[in-house]
């Protein structure tokens, strides 16, 4: 039972009436007093900023707490280990002289830390999603956020945050200008839309794009004493507003009213840095770039010199310059790049190859600490990037699907989007992630275990197969490469069956060392990545009876591996089959997630009904069956679980305390102590409810 999964961490509160529930971990305001002042002045503003409802549920809340007689939420914290997930962005408030007060972006989730980056706290989300943060410094609790639909703003120290301007624009970059007097001028770069500037704290814009080709800006740059001088990188597009290889830096020395390009040999320029007025460093691909007149000239450092550098982090001493470079690790240079040592890469946790990071920064006090933010989590050095370890950044790990064995019930395997296998043997254990010397691979589709083999299972990372047999030790790369899979099927005796995105069904007869296409039946279709045949999911019954569902080519069944796929219920709509649940019985009970809701048959197949009852949300992530009672479980994208004794007539399962808004997938985990549903959100955590 598994689609491709929405690797975005999702934006939802979390409701509390009466049932408490702890999110993952202690997860991803401008003061000028110390971060004691600012912890204490962000709480004062939280209880200023609070609505009645909100009180009042509160209120509620505090009151059945206290009842001992009142309502026990079920929803537990499942996750506490999980450290890492996806950060975009992490910099410091400037306002904030002793370098205390940090926040780091991952999707939709705002984290924060006041204790110099050491910390960190999961502060807010919104919907919108962030990209990178600005501080201005005449207001107090101010802060910008970039996003995707316009510019966003929080007036109380990043609790809150609503779209403040240039509503519908992809904002590619922000800068409000460093000079105190001149702060409520402002600069965002667009993807293909320009360079737009603003003199009223961003409530009005006019596009500023004298002598700027066609490009997206990505970064700028300005000298604190000179506000008329602004430089900006970024990187070319292509008639089709699609990047090219080619990136530019720009000058102007009018406060953006005209532009001229100063150097265009380079690759994509980014991460623009003055160090005073004269010294301003650059991001080049190629190298790290250097000008030493304003931003007027430029050359490539010989230090970094044929590095494909891009991301830089520039220390307060305009010395030392800390260089990411593409699928090698992290360089150093302390003589402002004409001499660098590197790669390092201990403790970077990265897979190799994809050595990478969406942002490098310096503690603005310690010039020694660093940190990256990385797909794999927030990242910091204490030794001028010479070691390097994860953070707790206030975002969970990407985890988006589970999966548990016959073989070994009590155990949960854990897919993640960058950051590899996790697994737990049982619920008194704690989550490990699977060593990346054993599985060197940090993007996993899946995990499928062999129901009748404790010891065995693969995991299924981007367009390769890996397997293990003695139950993590060690891992191999399995055959049917070059194909994402998505399912498998174990059929006993060592034969498999495997749903894969391009080649439809593979079966094996040697536990997964070859395979051969099992297709018979099946015709190519079209997708939206091409024509072939994109199998997803694949349940075989006891019975021998295998069931097939696609992503856009329908759901099939066959009586046994030498026959051939028939359709199913094409009469009742199902294309697009985003789950695929079977009850075994006599005859077969089918369920299938589809657009319109969920598709049911209680009769192996022959004949249809969509059901949708009780249902507020028909966007299903996932669909489980309890084994001892029977009873269904379906996990929404952001309305939470519902459950049904039918499959006819669906009811939320603890509404008013579910954890987060929805889920990504869910399983029911039982031992010989109980039954549990255990559901994970992608970077909102994993959590479990007691059934029985």
């Amino acid at each position: 039972m598994r689609r491709m999964a929405r690797f975005a961490i999702l934006s939802s509160a979390l409701v509390l009436a009466g049932c408490p529930v702890s999110k993952i971990g202690s997860t991803v305001d401008r003061d000028t007093a110390d971060a004691a002042d600012a912890e204490a002045d962000t709480r004062d503003t939280r209880e200023d900023t609070e609505t009645a409802d909100t009180l009042e549920a509160q209120d509620v809340a505090d009151t059945v707490e206290a009842d001992s007689a009142g309502p026990t939420c079920p929803w537990s914290d499942y996750g506490e280990e999980l450290v890492g997930g996806p950060v975009s962005w992490v910099g410091f408030d400037p306002r904030n002289e002793a370098g205390d007060v940090a926040f780091n972006v991952a999707g939709a989730v705002l984290s924060r830390s006041t204790s110099g980056g050491a910390t960190w706290e999961r502060w807010s989300e919104s919907e919108l999603g962030f990209g990178a943060l600005a501080f201005p410094r005449d207001e107090a609790k101010g802060i910008f956020a970039a996003s995707g639909v316009g510019l966003l703003h929080s007036a109380d120290g990043g609790v809150t945050f609503e779209q403040y301007a240039l509503n519908g624009t992809g904002i590619a970059s922000l800068m409000i200008h460093p000079k105190p007097e001149f702060a409520h001028r402002m600069f965002v770069g667009e993807h293909g839309g320009g360079i737009k500037r603003s003199d009223d704290h961003g409530e009005h814009w006019v596009g500023l794009n004298v002598g700027v080709p066609l490009m997206t800006v990505r970064s700028f740059g300005s000298p604190p004493g000179l506000p008329d001088v602004v430089v900006a990188g970024g990187i070319l597009l292509n008639a089709n507003l699609g990047f090219s290889s080619a990136g530019v830096l720009l000058y102007s020395g009018t406060g953006g009213l005209s532009w001229e390009v100063v150097e265009d040999g380079i690759g994509w320029a980014d991460d623009v840095t003055f160090c005073g007025a004269e010294t301003v460093y650059a991001a080049a691909r190629k190298s790290v770039a250097r000008s030493d007149d304003g931003g007027l000239t430029w050359s490539l450092v010989p230090g970094f010199a044929g590095l494909d550098v891009v991301h830089i982090a520039v220390a307060s001493d305009c010395e030392t310059v800390y260089a990411m470079v593409y699928t090698k690790g992290v360089y150093r240079s302390f003589d402002r790049g004409e001499t660098a040592e590197g790669p390092f890469t201990e403790g970077l946790g990265l897979e190799p190859g994809r050595e990478n990071a969406n942002r490098l920064v310096v503690h603005p006090v310690d010039g020694a600490t660093v940190f990256a933010a990385t797909y794999a989590g927030l990242l910091v050095s204490y030794d001028s990037g010479a070691t390097w370890a994860t953070l707790d950044g206030g975002t969970g790990v990407a985890m988006h699907d589970l999966e548990v064995s016959d073989a070994a019930p009590g155990r949960l395997l854990g897919a993640t989007w960058g950051t590899g296998v996790w697994r737990r043997e049982g619920p008194e254990e704690p989550w490990q992630r699977e060593a990346p010397a054993a599985f060197p691979r940090d993007f996993v589709y899946a995990v499928h275990a062999d129901p009748a083999n404790a010891d065995r299972w693969f995991a299924a990372s981007t367009t390769e197969l890996w397997r293990t047999k003695d139950g993590g030790a060690s891992y191999e790369q399995a055959g049917l490469q070059g194909s994402n899979v998505f399912d498998m099927a174990f059929l006993g005796s060592g034969t498999i069956l495997a749903a894969t995105q391009v080649s439809g069904v593979q079966r094996s007869t040697d536990g997964g060392t070859t395979w051969t296409p099992s297709n018979d039946g099946l015709a190519a279709f079209e997708t939206a990545a091409g024509t072939f045949i994109d199998a997803r999911h694949l349940v075989v019954t006891g019975d021998g009876v295998e069931y097939l569902g696609t992503n856009g080519g329908g759901l099939f069944v066959r009586d046994s591996p030498s026959a051939s796929w028939t359709r199913l219920g094409a009469d009742a709509g199902i294309v697009h089959v985003d789950e695929l649940l079977v009850v075994e019985g006599t005859p077969d009970a089918l369920y299938v997630a589809t657009d319109a809701g969920i598709a049911r048959s209680t009769d192996a197949g022959a004949t249809w009904s969509i059901e949708t009852s009780g249902l507020a949300s028909l966007d299903i992530n996932g669909l489980a069956v309890d084994p001892g009672t029977g009873r269904l479980y379906a996990a929404t994208f952001a309305d939470g679980v519902y459950w049904s004794d039918d499959g006819a007539v669906w009811k939320p399962l603890d509404r008013y305390c579910v954890p987060v808004g929805g889920f990504d997938d869910l399983v029911v985990v039982a031992d010989d102590d109980g039954a549990w549903l255990v559901a994970v959100q992608s970077g909102g955590g994993v959590f479990r409810d007691r059934l029985r």
